[in-house]
């Protein structure tokens, strides 16, 4: 026979922690920015494959004369720029944005809006912010987890 006892006033205390946890999620921002930054990586590495369809292939005309002031650049990397923006946390366009309950992250990098959602009819849209793949939200679910377990137990 198996005897299980519940120690109230113990798991009171856990979900009084968990519950403090949640109320500030400040010590996980920094970590969760480390995954956003390694997707965005990611991201642009793969013109977009990554987490998404490949962004569309630039127009001969513009690819000319891309390549004859930039070099041999990726889409969306023309300056690196907007990459560094995205994957730099020491970058200045870099948005690092953190509160107890919410974390902001992204670029301030003017035209990020015109390639994220395209302006017709001349630049079509390269989605640059897109879901976490299922690696990720696991990863930021690890971070929330360990956070939150560890305010259980203080």
């Amino acid at each position: 026979m198996i005897t299980i006892t519940l120690d109230i006033a113990s798991a009171t205390k856990m979900m009084q922690g968990i519950e403090r946890g949640l109320n500030d999620l400040s010590p996980v921002w920094k970590n969760v920015d480390v995954v956003f930054r390694a997707f965005m990586r990611q991201v642009f590495q793969a013109e977009g494959a990554y987490g998404g369809p490949k962004w569309r292939a630039l127009n001969t005309a513009y690819a000319e004369k891309k390549k004859a002031r930039w070099g041999a650049k990726p889409i969306l990397q023309a300056s690196g720029a907007l990459m560094r923006s995205f994957t730099a946390p020491s970058d200045p366009n870099h948005v690092y944005r953190v509160g107890p309950t919410f974390g902001e992250f992204g670029s301030r990098v003017r035209y990020a809006k015109a390639h994220q959602y395209g302006v017709l009819p001349h630049l079509p849209a390269r989605p640059i912010v897109r879901k976490f793949t299922k690696a990720e939200g696991e990863k930021v679910v690890d971070i929330i987890l360990k956070h939150l377990l560890r305010e259980a137990r203080r």
